[in-house]
């Protein structure tokens, strides 16, 4: 899921997305604020807020998402990734 947060683990498939968020613990709100359009992907800027529900201690940070296509499906989605570091992953 991320190199950066909690929660290095491999989702795959439907199931594996409805695993992730049965296993999420925080209130965790993702804001998409930017699409960069890399051809068979696409990195998204995101505002991340997050509470953890027993600790209540809040997190308010960007970060990116590299979306990675093929035929028009999505094949792979990974979180928590710096800006810079999604910008070089595709070329930009």
């Amino acid at each position: 899921m991320s190199t950066r947060v909690f929660n290095p683990q491999v989702y795959r498939g439907l199931d594996g997305m409805l695993r992730l968020f049965g296993e999420v613990r925080e209130e965790w709100h993702v804001i998409p604020e930017r699409f960069l359009d890399a051809g068979d992907r696409v990195v998204v800027i995101e505002t991340v807020r997050a509470r953890g529900r027993g600790s209540g201690v809040e997190l308010d940070d960007q970060a990116a998402a590299v979306w990675t296509l093929r035929h028009g499906r999505v094949t792979s989605v990974r979180t928590g990734v710096e800006i810079d570091e999604a910008l070089k992953v595709v070329g930009m």
